[in-house]
């Protein structure tokens, strides 16, 4: 897969827990983005994980 990055929702430290994160389908530029799949990316000490999301409007 090729892409682009749409945004970055949370870059930095934070506490042990439970944490959520709301994407409201823009990109950094806040623009709307279109429907699609899209890959996000968690990273978190020694764990990474990558899934997809589907954007359906």
């Amino acid at each position: 897969m090729m892409g682009k990055r749409i945004k970055t929702l949370y870059q930095g430290q934070a506490t042990a827990g439970q944490h959520q994160v709301l994407w409201n389908a823009t990109n950094k530029q806040g623009a709307k983005v279109a429907s699609g799949v899209y890959i996000y990316k968690i990273e978190a000490n020694n764990f990474q994980a990558m899934k997809r999301l589907i954007l359906m409007k």
